[in-house]
C-alpha cells in the first residue's frame, strides 16, 4: 500500500494535484476469488463508514460520503451471507447420497463374498426379497441419519432454514434412496470389496465437484455446466437451496426439479440393478 497526503482548506478549494494524489492504493491478491472479493468489500465498506464520520464530524452532510446508491435488506438471506450457508445445502445433499451408497455397498457385498445370499438364494428366497429386506432396514438407517444430519446442520450449525421441514425431509430420503440404489447396483456389479470402494470413492469426488457444494455451477466450463445438471446430487443441491434459504414450495420449479431428478435417478439404479442381476445370473459372487 501506498498513501500520500495532500491537504486543503475545504472540499471546494481542492487543487488538481490534491485530487490526483490523495488515494489510496491497493494491490491486492485475488487468487482466491472468494475470500479476495470479501476483503475487497470490506475496504470499501470501511472507507465508505470512515468518510461518513469525518463528514459528521466536520458538520457536513453525512449523505454526501456515500455513494448514490442505497443497498436495501436482500430478498432472501442476510446482507453478510457465509460461505457455509451457501454451501450446506450440498453438503447435506451429497452426504444423505453418498453415505447410503456406502453402507449398502459395504453390508451387501459382505454377505455376497462371505456366501450368505448363495445359502439363502440356494434356500428358496429371491434376488427382489432379498433386495426388499435390505431396503426397509436401510431406510430406517437413512430416515435417522437425515435427521441427524438436519440436526446438526440447522441446529447446532445455525444454518439458515425457511423452508417446508415436511419436502426437505422428503427431499433427504430421496436422496437417500437414491444412494441406496446406486450402493445396490455397485454390489451387483462388483465381486471384491476393493473394486466397489474404487467405485464408490471414484463416484464421490464428481459428485462434490460438479455439484455445486465446492464451485457454484454458474461458474463452470460451459462442457462442465452442460453435463452438470444431469448428476445425481445437482439438481437437489438447488432444490435444497429454494426450501432451506428462499422457503419455496414444492410448485416452485428449482423444486419439483429436484424431486423429479431423485425419482429418475431412483428408477435408474434400480433398473440397471435389475439388468446386472439378470446378466449376473443372481447375486453370487464369482
Amino acid at each position: 500500500m501506498e498513501r500520500i497526503n495532500v491537504t486543503a482548506d475545504s472540499p471546494k478549494e481542492d487543487t488538481e494535484i490534491a485530487v490526483e494524489f490523495s488515494t489510496l492504493n491497493v494491490w491486492m491478491d485475488m487468487s482466491n476469488m472468494y475470500i479476495g472479493n470479501m476483503i475487497r468489500e470490506g475496504l470499501i465498506e470501511s472507507y465508505v463508514q470512515f468518510l461518513e464520520d469525518l463528514f459528521e464530524d466536520c458538520g457536513w452532510p453525512r449523505e454526501s460520503a456515500n455513494i448514490p446508491v442505497k443497498f436495501e435488506d436482500p430478498v432472501y438471506g442476510t446482507r453478510n451471507p457465509s460461505f457455509i450457508h451457501a454451501a450446506s445445502p450440498a453438503v447435506i445433499v451429497v452426504f444423505m447420497f453418498y453415505l447410503p451408497l456406502m453402507f449398502t455397498v459395504g453390508v451387501l457385498l459382505y454377505e455376497k463374498t462371505a456366501g450368505i445370499l448363495e445359502r439363502c438364494m440356494a434356500a428358496g428366497v429371491t434376488s427382489l426379497e432379498i433386495v426388499s429386506a435390505h431396503s426397509v432396514i436401510q431406510f430406517v438407517v437413512l430416515c435417522l441419519q437425515g435427521l441427524l444430519m438436519m440436526l446438526v446442520m440447522y441446529i447446532i450449525f445455525d444454518s439458515p432454514f425457511v423452508g417446508n421441514f415436511f419436502w426437505t425431509s422428503n427431499l433427504l430420503i430421496m436422496q437417500g434412496l437414491s444412494g441406496m440404489c446406486f450402493g445396490f447396483l455397485i454390489s451387483v456389479v462388483s465381486d471384491t470389496m476393493n473394486a466397489a470402494s474404487f467405485m464408490g470413492i471414484g463416484s464421490f469426488f464428481p459428485l462434490c465437484s460438479m455439484s455445486g457444494m465446492l464451485w457454484p455451477q454458474e461458474g463452470m466450463h460451459s462442457i462442465l455446466k452442460s453435463i452438470s445438471w444431469a448428476l445425481p446430487t445437482s439438481l437437489p443441491t438447488e432444490a435444497m437451496r429454494a426450501l432451506t434459504a428462499r422457503g419455496h414450495s414444492i410448485d416452485h420449479p428449482s423444486v419439483y426439479k429436484g424431486f423429479l431428478s431423485s425419482f429418475f435417478w431412483v428408477f435408474a439404479f434400480c433398473a440397471l440393478t435389475r439388468l446386472a442381476i439378470k446378466a449376473k445370473n443372481g447375486l453370487r459372487a464369482r
